[in-house]
């Protein structure tokens, strides 16, 4: 089918797709299965796939919580196949069920926004990306998302494109660019869980006499370099007179916002429950190994005393 574009029209008749309980079905039969759950807001036939289904468990367990179905695709050549498929079949896609919250995956409504004001944002964002142990290429990014206070209170994803180039690059040497790069993870935080809650809100009141004064320095310094650029009414550029002090608040504004981090990731260092929510994330993706495993198993103990 991927190399016959012939056999590929009539294969799709009788190609089987298999899901994560191992029951098959044929491609019109799957999607006539799915289509009253798993159609988008846009009239997108979200597909969920697994490769992994022992790894991805909690991932296809909301997904199947939620009443979708899961297919698993772990074969060799799973990911060519997929992508020929969204060529041939019209407004169908697949998305691994580990890429995104489940909310993100298949969007019914327009997303929640997370309930986090944006100076408590900016905190969290620091208090756990300042405490991410390094993992052997990988990079991560925080994200927030309004999910069920049932959900975990941090879940780790992979965007889809990105994975599915790299995994694409085996195939395609013109794609090897793709392998060579790090893979990039959204470390996710749930707004509406408990925990991430009251661990935001501490910080926020333990950090805020300490916050307050560089705050206040970040919007002074942020009016001027607003004021400067307004001078730029035309286009034509800022006033030659005020080129130095946009650069010198620019750079002084930096300096703050640096500050500001120091003091968020200098407190997180400290807070525990920072360490155990970003490892318990790692270890459900089966990337926290070695020193981190050890250092996690220790507090982890500690923490029944």
């Amino acid at each position: 089918m991927l190399s016959d574009e012939k056999f590929c029209e009539s294969g799709l008749k009788f190609a089987m797709l298999e899901n994560t309980d191992g029951k098959y079905f044929k491609i019109e039969d799957y999607r006539k299965l799915i289509e009253g759950t798993q159609t988008d807001k846009e009239g997108n036939l979200i597909c969920l796939y697994a490769t992994d289904k022992e790894g991805q468990y909690a991932y296809v367990k909301a997904a199947t919580d939620k009443g979708y179905d899961v297919l698993m695709m772990n074969g060799e050549l799973d990911v060519p196949f997929m992508s020929m498929l969204e060529q041939k079949l019209e407004k169908v896609r697949f998305v691994r069920v580990d890429s995104d919250v489940l909310e993100n995956l298949i969007r019914k409504e327009e997303s929640h926004k997370p309930q986090f004001t944006m100076g408590q944002q900016e905190i969290a964002q620091t208090l756990f990306k300042s405490q991410i142990p390094p993992v052997e290429k990988a990079e991560f990014m925080i994200a927030f998302a309004a999910m069920s206070p049932d959900d975990q209170p941090v879940v780790i994803t992979q965007a889809e494109y990105m994975r599915r180039m790299k995994d694409m690059a085996r195939f395609q040497p013109g794609m090897s660019f793709y392998g060579e790069m790090p893979d990039m993870y959204s470390m996710v935080l749930n707004t509406k869980h408990p925990i991430i809650q009251k661990v935001v809100e501490q910080a926020e009141q333990s950090l805020a006499a300490e916050l307050k004064p560089v705050d206040e320095e970040i919007t002074a310094t942020q009016n001027v370099v607003n004021a400067i650029r307004d001078l730029d009414k035309d286009n034509k550029g800022v006033p030659e007179d005020k080129k130095q002090e946009l650069e010198d608040n620019r750079k002084h504004l930096d300096e703050l916002r640096q500050k500001k981090e120091n003091i968020v990731a200098a407190y997180a260092v400290g807070e525990s429950r920072v360490h155990q929510l970003i490892d318990i994330a790692l270890l459900s993706n089966r990337m926290l190994k070695g020193e981190g495993l050890e250092r996690f198993l220790k507090r982890s103990v500690g923490l029944l005393k």
